[in-house]
């Protein structure tokens, strides 16, 4: 396919002029972020297995390990996921305006989607809850999530589930979810495991930083 450049301020307007579509950076700045974790560090919970396939998450009580990466002040973050047993929820830690919080895909109280918590609300108590079910069967699935100045969005398949505009501030993360280091991103899983073959983000404004050489 042929590249075309595009400047910044041309990047601005088609976000402007096509709000549902998944406009980001220069995908030439992305950053794979599975090579960076090393399991012997950053898990938190449970019992995480890297193998040829990607990521996978085991199936225990709030599963999850941070990962060395300190985002960007914008950015889109993308998975490709499969689900392999288990029936609750992935949780997808991202950082926004220095807070972190969670996107909960499939969430074990109404197998929906949701962002949480808000006003210090738990996601299925939220503006955000979505019911629609994302892992339907074994096929993986491609999620973007994109954080924009007070704006986040979840994006499966092309399908927008979840689409917040607010203050940063209002966001919180559960403390069954806590990670040692709170800049950073962070993936859970509850009683479900996951494989996670792809992790990677690409910055739209400011630059992220690599905590520890992989």
């Amino acid at each position: 396919l042929p590249v075309t450049e595009v400047s910044s301020e041309g990047l601005e307007s088609l976000r402007q002029q096509l709000p549902w579509c998944e406009v980001v950076g220069d995908a030439r700045r992305a950053v794979d972020l599975l090579p960076l974790i090393d399991l012997s560090r950053d898990v938190v919970q449970g019992e995480w297995r890297l193998e040829s396939e990607g990521l996978s998450s085991p199936d225990a009580y709030c599963a999850r390990l941070q990962i060395p990466y300190s985002p960007p002040e914008e950015y889109a973050l993308e998975l490709v996921v499969s689900r392999r047993s288990g029936d609750d929820a992935l949780a997808v830690g991202v950082v926004a305006g220095g807070r972190q919080t969670l996107i909960y895909v499939d969430q074990g109280w109404d197998r929906g989607t949701a962002l949480g918590y808000i006003d210090g609300n738990p996601p299925h108590n939220t503006e955000t809850a979505c019911p629609t079910r994302v892992f339907t069967g074994p096929e993986p699935r491609r999620m973007v999530v994109t954080v924009r100045r007070s704006h986040i969005t979840l994006a499966c398949d092309g399908r927008l589930l979840v689409d917040w505009r607010g203050d940063f501030e209002r966001l919180s993360l559960s403390p069954l979810w806590s990670v040692p280091d709170q800049g950073v991103l962070l993936l859970g899983a509850f009683r479900t495991r996951f494989e996670i073959r792809k992790l990677q983000l690409t910055p739209i404004t400011g630059e992220g930083e690599v905590l520890r050489a992989p």
